[in-house]
């Protein structure tokens, strides 16, 4: 299980969440309308972290880059902040008015960015749980997941297993991804294919709302406690 020094590290698990995001490339694109944007993204804790995503290409690049100056937009947050943004615990717009968003760049990119923040907290919960972060912890059985950085240019975070899960589980998870992989392509492909004015973005909200309505009124509710003291 993960330590309490290591749960309460946020700006580590800020920078392994947006860099886990690379994964969702399509739906990503969907929620920022295909903008052609580079993105910096600055969580000041210890240590300080910062993320450079990359949405100019039809594949999206997300690294962990430390020395990351450069980008159209530039975002910088503390990482209390901004993990109450991905929790639902503050919007990105109070963050903003209370100085504690401090954004440079032009205010249309910012438009087609900042939505990416209001997509965060199911996905952002999950990221916490797979990690064992406190208050986020699955059954006392779960495997979480810990944190490798090999260093500040690797394009993807290595995540690694304590122990294995059951061999049963593995193929029911395998089975779970190709039943998910197998919808996706269905979708994309009435969308792409048949019905051009089809939403996607409807479609994922649909699954968000289905997810949210299957999850445990009692989890959501130990969830909101964050992690450790400094979010209480």
């Amino acid at each position: 299980m993960m330590d309490q020094t290591n749960s309460n590290n946020k700006s580590m698990l800020l920078a392994s969440f947006f860099l886990r995001l690379a994964g969702l490339n399509e739906v990503v694109k969907i929620i920022v309308c295909n903008a052609r944007i580079t993105a910096l993204l600055v969580f000041r804790g210890e240590p300080e972290k910062r993320v450079l995503m990359d949405l100019t290409k039809d594949k999206l690049n997300i690294i962990g880059d430390d020395q990351a100056k450069d980008a159209n937009i530039y975002v910088a947050i503390r990482d209390t902040e901004m993990h109450k943004i991905l929790t639902g615990e503050k919007t990105a717009g109070v963050a903003l008015s209370e100085r504690e968003l401090l954004l440079r760049g032009s205010p249309y990119l910012f438009s087609k960015f900042i939505p990416l923040f209001a997509f965060g907290p199911m996905l952002y919960a999950e990221h916490l749980a797979d990690c064992g972060a406190e208050a986020y912890q699955r059954s006392t059985n779960y495997a979480p997941l810990k944190e490798v950085y090999m260093n500040t240019q690797d394009t993807n975070v290595v995540l690694e297993k304590y122990n294995e899960v059951s061999f049963l589980q593995k193929m029911i998870f395998k089975l779970f991804n190709m039943f998910a992989f197998v919808l996706g392509y269905i979708v994309g492909f009435f969308r792409f294919r048949v019905f051009e004015n089809m939403s996607l973005f409807d479609i994922i909200s649909s699954l968000s709302n289905g997810l949210e309505a299957a999850t445990p009124k009692a989890q959501n509710a130990n969830q909101t406690k964050g992690i450790g003291a400094e979010s209480k």
